[in-house]
């Protein structure tokens, strides 16, 4: 059995920064990561061009992400779409419709009351339906906020997700690190002891004392453990807690919404269509493009119920479903331009099981509650955790990380 100070349960966004400031202060700590590979719900697809697979935005020029993009030197490029007024367009019969503007302005003019809304009992589908607007201004408008959150629309809490906009201060540009949002995990992890392919099993545990168990067999102990496993992984109850944990804290992470997302990404070559974001009707609710190297990418996003059907259907009848929307949105051509194709989605993978957390109807203050240390021994943190309008990110995550070390170094 091997012993440290502490040991942390997940190699992600939270896990890592947690582990950063505690080895950084002197204690003896290992990162126990089920995976084969650091940064959790972050993933670099370079195949051609960088690609990310999972969180691909700075969101924010507040950020705190920007600490760690600055220390690793890393270049990034904003992606802007302030001052047009058609960046995002919808598509329809292989062609971009001539109303998009229009269109465009309805949708968000549907939403822009949300913030006012505070009716605890009142989910997204209930609050866009009561709208007096067409039906696919009301269509569109549940289909950009449930992707944005990775929400089913009928269980998404309006006055929950109004007050976390409400609090957050990160700033609204958005921002791609332009060689790979994993270089900021590896500057992180850099140094620190990581046992890579370790799937964390069991954690017996009693006041300031525990010891953790892995499927391969490995086992470790420590005075206090950091659990950053996903919500999904939580409600689904794949690591055991001798004693189980408190009923207070099952209960809390029950009543938080745990999403879905999906992403089909395109390598296309020739002319492409020059759009920003392109809406469908289809499984994929949105595309965005960007160039790189001389290869046009589009990546195709899905959100909540949608992105499991996609996530079912299997990884290449996902890409033929995103290749369908795509053309029906820009027109057939664009089959033939096709170099290659993947299918990105977390909800399969058994160490992650969803994308990130969204705050469903009847959440309460079940983030805060989750932060509560259990025995001063079992500390849980991660976006899901960040009760001050940062959950869902990469950046809450990083908070929530640090402020968990701070926790355990000074109480």
């Amino acid at each position: 059995m091997e012993k440290y100070d502490v040991v942390v349960i997940g190699a992600g966004a939270a896990g890592v920064s947690c582990a950063r400031i505690l080895a950084d202060a002197g204690k003896k700590v290992v990162i126990l990561e089920a995976q084969d590979y650091v940064g959790g719900r972050v993933k670099t697809d370079r195949t051609h061009g960088t690609v990310e697979l999972g969180a691909e935005f700075i969101h924010g020029e507040h950020a705190i992400t920007w600490e760690l993009v600055k220390a690793a030197n890393l270049a990034t490029e904003e992606w802007s779409y302030k001052g047009l007024s058609d960046y995002r367009v919808y598509g329809e019969g292989g062609s971009i419709r001539a109303d998009s503007r229009e269109l465009m302005a309805a949708m968000y003019d549907a939403e822009k009351s949300i913030d006012d809304c505070k009716d605890p009992n009142l989910s997204l589908s209930a609050y866009i339906d009561a709208q007096d607007v067409p039906e696919e201004v009301r269509f569109f408008a549940k289909r950009h906020i449930g992707d944005v959150e990775g929400a089913d629309p009928d269980d998404l809490s309006i006055a929950s997700l109004s007050e976390e906009y409400a609090r957050a201060s990160n700033g609204e540009r958005n921002f791609r690190i332009l060689d790979g949002y994993d270089r900021i995990f590896d500057m992180l992890a850099g140094g620190l002891e990581v046992r890579l392919e370790h799937p964390v099993n069991e954690v017996t545990w009693e006041a300031r004392s525990a010891v953790v168990s892995c499927a391969n067999g490995t086992v470790f102990e420590a005075s206090f453990v950091v659990l950053t496993a996903s919500i999904g992984v939580l409600q689904k109850g794949d690591i055991s807690f001798v004693p189980g944990l408190p009923a207070s804290f099952v209960d809390a992470v029950g009543r938080i919404g745990y999403g879905d997302n999906a992403k089909c990404i395109f390598w296309l070559t020739g002319e492409v269509p020059d759009f920003r974001m392109v809406d469908t009707r289809g499984l994929y609710g949105h595309f965005w493009q960007q160039k790189k190297e001389g290869v046009t990418i589009v990546t195709g996003y899905s959100g909540g119920p949608r992105a499991t059907k996609l996530t079912g259907m299997g990884s290449d009848a996902a890409i033929e479903a995103g290749i369908e929307d795509l053309a029906s949105a820009v027109g057939e051509s664009i089959r033939s331009q096709v170099m290659q194709a993947r299918f990105s989605s977390w909800s399969d993978n058994p160490y992650i099981l969803g994308s990130y957390s969204y705050p469903k109807l009847g959440m309460g203050t079940a983030r805060t509650e989750i932060q509560e240390p259990i025995a001063n021994t079992i500390f849980y943190c991660g976006e899901a955790s960040h009760d001050a309008g940062h959950a869902s990110t990469v950046h809450g995550a990083i908070e929530m990380g640090r402020l968990t070390a701070n926790r355990i170094l000074y109480g």
